[in-house]
């Protein structure tokens, strides 16, 4: 599992392994399955008693930035603008990659065509998130308060924004 001549290949998981990740948050595992692949991560939907996760399992060593994301999510989460997440973890113990569990959030994917409509949707999200004040500052920011976009700039690029903003 991983890089062979270039691809990427899907990282999998049994119910023992899934089974010790959700004892970590006191759950019992209910079902698990496999969500979707992306370019740099694996996703498992997660069913327990109580509630449901997605478990991202970094699947690219050219881009390890789970944990960047992490960090970025446990900011955000505290503005109710993202998943709660749970747990992250590069022992390798349980699975030989990085991973972390987030809360499952339902709703549907766009299209893939997207109108206009969806568009003006997420320009007014994007103008929201990018407008966000938080008073928790890491440690290279000054003052008191700060946009989200300078919180995560350190994370981006090697902490070059490249004009993205």
């Amino acid at each position: 599992m991983g890089l062979a001549e270039g691809r990427v290949y899907k990282v999998k998981m049994d119910k023992k392994q899934v089974n010790l990740i959700i004892k970590k948050i006191d759950e019992k595992l209910v079902k698990f399955s496999f969500l979707a692949k992306g370019n740099h991560k694996d996703n498992y939907l997660i069913q327990t008693a109580k509630n449901k996760y997605i478990l991202r399992i970094e699947n690219n060593p050219q881009f390890n930035n789970l944990k960047k994301e992490y960090k970025i999510l446990k900011i955000v989460e505290k503005l109710n603008f993202g998943p709660k997440v749970y747990l992250f973890d590069n022992s390798h113990k349980i699975i030989t990659k990085d991973y972390l569990l987030e809360e499952f959030i339902s709703g549907k994917h766009p299209k893939r065509k997207v109108d206009k409509g969806f568009v003006i949707l997420m320009a007014k999200w994007f103008k929201k998130l990018h407008s966000l004040k938080i008073s928790k500052k890491p440690e290279n920011m000054k003052g008191k308060y700060f946009s989200l976009i300078e919180a995560i700039k350190p994370y981006l690029n090697g902490g070059e924004s490249q004009n993205l903003f």
